[in-house]
């Protein structure tokens, strides 16, 4: 096996990706939001060495992705918030402090409310909103 040219930016360099991990909530600024719900989606960057676990195949030696889709999916579907924006700072805190993780990017995206849609009817249209948080343990 080749060593790495450079073992201190590697953490820097890789990452795993996950995708479209989907809940519904009932997250939102207005009542109506809140009391009907929706579908969100949400993607994850996780920034850390995969350098062991792609050596040994051994999963002890990266993260479970399972266990970050429950813990996403459990803050999204059991927990009420005014704004992604919160929501995405939760999900940064859980994935930091529970996870082998140097630093997560966040994408949190919900459908256009109907409040919204409602609102802008003869305007045109939403198709979705969404918030994207860069966290790294440093900044803890």
């Amino acid at each position: 096996m080749a060593a790495r040219a450079n073992d201190s930016a590697s953490s820097e360099a890789d990452r795993i990706l996950l995708r479209d991990i989907r809940f519904y909530g009932n997250h939102g600024a207005t009542v109506e939001e809140q009391d009907v719900g929706q579908w969100y989606a949400v993607d994850l960057d996780l920034y850390l060495d995969l350098a062991a676990a792609g050596g040994s195949d051994d999963l002890s030696k990266t993260v479970d992705y399972g266990e970050v889709c429950r813990m996403v999916m459990e803050f999204g579907s059991t927990r009420r918030f005014r704004l992604i924006e919160a929501l995405a700072e939760e999900i940064s805190s859980g994935v930091l402090n529970n996870f082998a993780v140097d630093s997560v990017r966040i994408r949190v995206t919900k459908s256009t409310p109907a409040g919204l849609i409602a609102s802008l009817s003869g305007l045109g249209t939403l198709g979705y909103s969404a918030v994207e948080v860069h966290r790294s343990r440093a900044a803890q």
